[in-house]
């Protein structure tokens, strides 16, 4: 199965989240902020990440944008799960290469697990 990063600074959703995905046979790595994320990501690179937009210490578009700069990044599939659902932040997430951006209130978290299943079968007939 897939080895997900999931940046998320709520630990209630990120442990309902890591749960579900878990059932799913996933491997989770939980970051609570982007400092975390990306010592996570240096010593795994995962098949799919589930960002959080309001983090701790800054922006997750912050971390995005980073992601998609380095070549050892650049094609990991991000999902943005955020309680941020304006236009313009969902535009500005698809501009910075997020795949998809789910608003946290719109879905229960096994459809967010559905999803991610959705992304990751698409992210292998690409390969």
């Amino acid at each position: 199965m897939a080895q997900i990063l999931l940046v998320e600074d709520d630990s209630f959703i990120s442990l309902f989240l890591e749960s579900k995905l878990k059932e799913k046979g996933h491997t989770v790595t939980v970051a609570q902020d982007t400092k975390a994320a990306e010592k996570a990501l240096k010593s795994a690179t995962p098949d799919l990440v589930l960002l959080d937009i309001i983090l701790p210490d800054e922006s997750g578009f912050k971390l995005l944008e980073r992601m998609k700069a380095a070549k050892e990044w650049s094609a990991v599939p991000v999902v943005i799960l955020s309680n941020l659902g304006q236009e313009t932040e969902i535009e500005e997430g698809k501009r910075l290469g997020a795949v998809e951006f789910l608003v946290k209130g719109n879905y229960s978290p096994e459809e967010i697990v559905d999803r991610v299943a959705n992304i990751l079968e698409q992210t292998n007939k690409a390969v």
